[in-house]
């Protein structure tokens, strides 16, 4: 029994089946699809399709670079300047995970109703900054506390908006590279944010 139902995953299950490796994904022929090189040229041909997926891009990467290095440097600057214990980091994250996930459920449809992908995106970046400031300026853990509860939440819903508008500006053959191209990206902006801060 258990036999088969390990012969039957990985023959018939699409994550588990061989792949012809000579098809690239719009279902063509092709013969150098393992190489590098070809990954890179079909990566730059996809980002570089038009010029709005390639700021798009852009604008992701220097989101999840500065992303980065704000964790990098918000935690120590807690610790040190406010007071933060490691209990109190737990709270933070409580409230922290709270306001993301009120921000999912009661203001994703409305914000995106009302602006718009494009106009969204400009909202979710305007919170960020000032989100960024109202933390440098806060003097007591309260205040830390209060700008998370706030500001978080809708300061992450700029992720999902941008990668959702980036899958839908490519063919429905394409957007699984997208999405592969967007997590590649945030891989590296992570490594150049915590090489840098």
């Amino acid at each position: 029994g258990v036999v088969v139902q390990i012969v039957f995953l990985l023959t018939c299950f699409p994550e588990t089946a061989p792949l012809d490796r000579n098809v690239d994904a719009g279902g063509n022929m092709c013969h150098g699809c393992r190489n590098p090189i070809f990954v890179v040229r079909d990566t730059a041909r996809l980002l570089l399709r038009s010029s709005f997926i390639f700021r798009v891009t852009l604008i992701l990467l220097f989101t999840f670079i500065s992303s980065a290095g704000w964790q990098s440097t918000l935690v120590p600057y807690l610790t040190g300047y406010l007071g933060f214990t490691q209990r109190r980091n737990g709270q933070l994250m409580m409230a922290s995970g709270f306001s993301v996930a009120l921000s999912f459920i009661f203001g994703m449809k409305p914000l995106l109703a009302r602006f718009g992908n494009i106009g969204a995106i400009r909202v979710c970046l305007a919170l960020k900054v000032v989100y960024c400031l109202l933390c440098a300026l806060s003097w007591s853990p309260a205040h830390i506390f209060l700008v998370h509860a706030l500001f978080l939440g809708p300061v992450v819903l700029i992720i999902p908006i941008m990668m959702a508008l980036q899958s839908n500006l490519v063919g429905e053959s394409e957007q699984g590279r997208m999405l592969g191209v967007l997590a590649a990206v945030k891989i590296l902006a992570t490594a150049v944010g915590e090489l840098f801060f």
